[in-house]
């Protein structure tokens, strides 16, 4: 269980990231108002030597109500 506690110490850095990352905020917001049952979530790293690492995955109903779940519980912080 999260400590609100230690989601308020945090929450200055996590606003500095969504201010240096305004796209990518824009991005989750948008794929949290069209994630679905069976949408496919696709992810690459690229380390800085310009390997990338790429995975995915189909999301399931059960993965719907986690991702609900965290983004409820992180609106708040």
């Amino acid at each position: 269980m999260l400590n609100p506690m230690e989601l308020m110490h945090i929450k200055p850095n996590i606003d500095a990231f969504c201010e240096r990352h305004q796209n990518f905020v824009r991005f989750l917001g948008y794929a949290g108002k069209n994630l679905t049952e069976d949408c496919l979530i696709e992810v690459t790293l690229t380390d800085p030597d310009g390997n990338p690492v790429r995975t995915n995955l189909r999301v399931s109903p059960e993965d719907l109500e986690l991702l609900h779940q965290l983004g409820s519980l992180l609106g708040k912080a």
